[in-house]
């Protein structure tokens, strides 16, 4: 997977993100149109662009896994031993999922148990994936942090792309003013959203490399070498969540609303790619 230097894999990177933020994408949407749709009333447009959104995030990924076999008709060993192997069961559930959402895309056809059916798919295709990191040989990967990091990421990712979404589509109607779109209770909880979500990211993060740091070995190795060769990216890691948080907090007063609130996006989304390129970075290797 990758070397013993911890070698990032770009690949890894991008397809890991970008399946992430297909599954929070419509994890996302699917909760709001379960849970908020007598509250607020959620556009056909707005549910289309979020479905079509999710599968074209789902295709990149896909693209990217390809990329990293280097030969496409490697993809079919990956199916071949489901009963003990996640790389198997997360190729089931990631063709899985993107049929289910393909179907309610062509078909037009929304209900509540085909989102709660496509969600508990996504989540067991984020779970699958973070397990497959969690070796044994391999102890910066192999703790709580690790699933618990990949499934903040899905959530954090999937509101931006809903936020994004939702906000252009506020933008470009006619009878929407500016500064109704700051009022607007869709806006605002997936503000308060995404500020929870990167502080609960950078918490994890912290603690995770704290923990690591007490347990002696190859851990601290790999901890070690996150500080002293990529120190750097690290604290970019870090700021651009920062920035992207004090943004979402104060950015109203340097810019315009819809303005900061897309600079803001951005800044969490290039802290989650370092972070995830960090993490790949980390590999360190003990035993057989």
């Amino acid at each position: 997977m990758l070397g013993q230097k911890g070698r990032g894999e770009w690949s890894l990177v991008f397809f890991t993100l970008l399946t992430q933020m297909a599954v929070g994408s419509f994890s996302v949407w699917g909760l709001m149109w379960v849970f908020a749709s007598n509250d607020i009333s959620i556009p056909v447009n707005f549910s289309q662009s979020i479905l079509g959104a999710t599968l074209l995030l789902l295709v990149l990924g896909g693209m990217f896994a390809f990329w990293h076999l280097g030969n496409p008709f490697r993809a079919g060993y990956a199916l071949s031993n489901l009963r003990s192997s996640w790389l198997s069961r997360e190729g089931l559930l990631s063709g899985c999922f993107g049929l289910l959402v393909f179907w309610m895309f062509s078909a037009q056809n929304i209900n509540i148990s085909k989102i709660i059916l496509t969600i508990t798919c996504g989540f067991l295709l984020v779970l699958s994936i973070s397990r497959l990191y969690m070796l044994r040989t391999v102890p910066v990967w192999n703790n709580l942090g690790t699933p618990a990091t990949f499934f903040c990421s899905t959530v954090l990712l999937g509101v931006i792309v809903n936020a994004s979404v939702w906000m252009t589509y506020l933008i470009n109607s006619s009878d929407t003013h500016l500064n109704e779109i700051r009022s607007d209770p869709a806006i605002q909880v997936f503000g308060l959203m995404i500020l929870i979500f990167v502080f609960l990211q950078l918490m994890m993060n912290a603690f995770t490399l704290i923990s690591l740091n007490s347990k002696g070995g190859v851990a601290v190795a790999s901890v070690r070498y996150l500080w002293m060769n990529l120190r750097v990216l690290l604290i970019v890691r870090w700021l651009t969540a920062i920035c992207g948080m004090i943004l979402l907090l104060f950015g109203g007063f340097l810019l315009s609303f819809a303005m900061y609130f897309y600079i803001s996006f951005a800044l969490v989304w290039i802290s989650e790619l370092l972070g995830r390129f960090l993490f790949y970075r980390s590999y360190r290797r003990e035993g057989f």
